[in-house]
C-alpha cells in the first residue's frame, strides 16, 4: 500500500509539472543535493565593481548571487563605464546596468587577433589587451579596433579581488542549488533512480508485484463471488 501511494503521488506530480511549475523551482536542501553528490567548484576569479561582485565558478559566470551566464572559460575582468557594467571573459562581454540587469552577452570573434588577456577604462573609453595590442571600443561599445595613441601605463586595468567569506557561502549555496529540479527529483524518486542503482529494478519489482496481487486478488473475488443457483422448474 505504501508503495502505490508513493508511486501515485509521484505519477500524479509528474503529470502536472508544467501546470505547477516544478521545471523551474530548484532544490536548495543540502542533503539532498548531497545525496546526489553536487559539488561546487572553487571561484576561479571574482572581481568588485560598481558596488557588485562577478565571479566565476566552474563555468557559470555570477552578478552578486545571479547566475548571467555559463560555458565561461575564464573570467578576465569587470569596469563600469557611464552606461554599463562589462564583465569581460576570454571571448566575450557580458553587459550588465549600473542597477545589475543583464543586457546581453556580446561575442568578440573577429574583433581581436587573439582571446581578451585583460580589460580596463581611460576616462569613459572601455580597452581591452589582446596579444600584446590594446584595443579600444566605439561610443555604443558595439566595436573594438586597435587603440595606438593609447599605452598600456595609461590604463586603469580590472584587478581581481576576493570573496568576502559571507557573499562566498551565499554563491556556493546558490551554486548547488541551480542543479536540481523539483522536476528531476521525482522524476528520480519515481523511477527509484535517486536510491541506488539498483533502485529503477527494485521499483520494477515492485511493479511486477503488484500487478500479480492485483491478478490474484480478482482471481480470488471471482471464484468466491456467491453463484446463482437455477430455481425448479
Amino acid at each position: 500500500m505504501v508503495f502505490l501511494i508513493f508511486l501515485s503521488i509521484t505519477g500524479i506530480a509528474l503529470n502536472h509539472l508544467n501546470d505547477l511549475g516544478l521545471n523551474e523551482r530548484y532544490i536548495r536542501a543540502d542533503w539532498v543535493l548531497d545525496w546526489y553528490g553536487i559539488e561546487t567548484p572553487l571561484v576561479e576569479a571574482s572581481y568588485e565593481v560598481g558596488g557588485y561582485r562577478a565571479a566565476l565558478i566552474g563555468e557559470r559566470l555570477y552578478f552578486n548571487e545571479m547566475q548571467v551566464a555559463e560555458g565561461i572559460e575564464a573570467l578576465i575582468g569587470a569596469v563600469a563605464s557611464s552606461q554599463f557594467i562589462v564583465l569581460a571573459s576570454n571571448d566575450s562581454l557580458v553587459l550588465m546596468t549600473s542597477s545589475g540587469v543583464f543586457v546581453e552577452r556580446m561575442p568578440l570573434a573577429g574583433q581581436l587577433t587573439g582571446t581578451v588577456q585583460a580589460i580596463g577604462k581611460v576616462g569613459e573609453t572601455i580597452v581591452l589587451s589582446s596579444d600584446e595590442m590594446i584595443y579600444q571600443s566605439d561610443e555604443q561599445l558595439v566595436r573594438f579596433s586597435i587603440a595606438r595613441d593609447i599605452n598600456y601605463d595609461d590604463v586603469s586595468w580590472s584587478v581581481v579581488s576576493e570573496v568576502p567569506p559571507n557573499q562566498l557561502e551565499s554563491l556556493y549555496d546558490v551554486y548547488r542549488g541551480a542543479d536540481i529540479t523539483v522536476a528531476r527529483l521525482l522524476v528520480d524518486l519515481h523511477s527509484g533512480r535517486l536510491f541506488t542503482r539498483a533502485g529503477p529494478i527494485f521499483i520494477d519489482f515492485v511493479g511486477v508485484a503488484l500487478i500479480t496481487l492485483s491478478i490474484l486478488g480478482f482471481f480470488l473475488w471471482f471464484k468466491r463471488r456467491p453463484r446463482r443457483h437455477k430455481g425448479a422448474g
